[in-house]
């Protein structure tokens, strides 16, 4: 089992490129639609278009200040979360479940959450415990792995970098997150 575990955390990626566009295209075949986003006042949908924005935004923030593997970044959405970038792939994906509003995506958003990034985020800390040591170790006492015990208010307005927000070609989570919501908004009609 633990060895599923792993190449899914591994594969998670790939896996939802399967795994949702399939969801998708039986939606379609079975005349699901999704809720409408251009009309009405306000529905789930609208929330859902917020809770993506939300989950983009803080996934921008945080690839706009991480050094993956050379300095424990401990600032920015850092001082709140040990994993901003997954809570922010969590809203984005919470928002898109909440736009199509299919039980089936809920269970695969459900699964993807336990079986992939679960034992990926126990990897990254194992990696980052040997990479990092005793700073490590004090950085995860005082930091929840997704929601904050505290707010460190000094920490969080530190320097984001747009060069390292494009090194992380984070740039493709909000084209295909446009995409996605264009698409939703075409078949919502």
């Amino acid at each position: 089992m633990k060895a599923i575990l792993e190449w899914a955390a591994k594969k998670r990626l790939t896996l939802m490129r399967i795994l949702v566009p399939l969801i998708l295209v039986g939606l379609v075949v079975f005349d699901h639609k999704p809720l409408p986003l251009l009309r009405d006042w306000f529905n789930a949908a609208h929330l859902g278009m917020f809770v993506v924005l939300a989950g983009l935004l803080l996934r921008s923030w945080a690839a706009g200040m991480i050094h993956k593997n050379t300095i424990l970044t401990t600032t920015g959405p850092y001082a709140l979360s040990r994993h901003p970038l997954y809570l922010g792939s969590l809203l984005l994906a919470l928002g898109f479940a909440l736009i199509v509003n299919s039980w089936p995506l809920w269970i695969v958003l459900a699964a993807m959450l336990l079986l992939a990034y679960v034992p990926k985020i126990r990897q990254e800390e194992v990696k980052l415990q040997r990479l990092f040591g005793d700073d490590w170790l004090a950085y995860k006492r005082d930091v929840a792995v997704f929601f904050p015990k505290k707010l460190r208010w000094g920490k969080l307005w530190k320097k984001w970098s747009p060069t390292v927000w494009w090194r992380h070609r984070e740039f493709n989570a909000w084209l295909a997150s446009l995409a996605g919501l264009a698409l939703l908004a075409w078949w919502g009609k």
